[in-house]
Parts: structure tokens; sequence; C-alpha cells
């Protein structure tokens, strides 16, 4: 997978990790949103670690703490 193709479904993931999340904004009640966002923030995380993407790109799927650790773990194998 070359790097505009990783940033491309990186790009896919975040723009459905932030429907689910207006989603579950807009109605909070609505069942299993929750955990489907959970289940997503997981997977973009570990596409961010496995093809050692800036974890920048996709920041508004982490809280702070995973943001800088992901910062680090790219840091590091650079």
């Amino acid at each position: 997978m070359n790097d505009s193709t990783k940033i491309l479904k990186l790009e896919i993931m975040k723009r459905s990790f932030l429907r689910m999340q207006t989603e579950l904004a807009i109605n909070p009640k609505s069942g299993g949103v929750g955990k489907q966002l959970t289940a997503q923030r997981e997977r973009v995380k570990r596409f961010v670690k496995r093809h050692r993407i800036n974890p920048d790109l996709a920041s508004p799927c982490f809280t702070r703490a995973e943001k800088a650790q992901l910062r680090i773990s790219y840091r590091t194998k650079k």
C-alpha cells in the first residue's frame, strides 16, 4: 500500500468516526453507537501504528493521552 492510499483510507476511517460522533451528539440514546465509536477509534489507532502514519492526521479520533502515546511511538519507529 503506497502512502497516498494509506492517507486516503485513514481519511475514510476518520470521516466515519466523525459521522458516528455527530450521530451520538444528536441522539445520545441511540443504541450501540458508543460501542461502534470506541471500536472505530481502536481501528484507527491500530491503522496508524501499523502503517507508521503521523498521528496528527487523525487527531480528532484520539484523546490527548492517546495522541501523546502515538506521537512517541511514531517518532521512535521513524
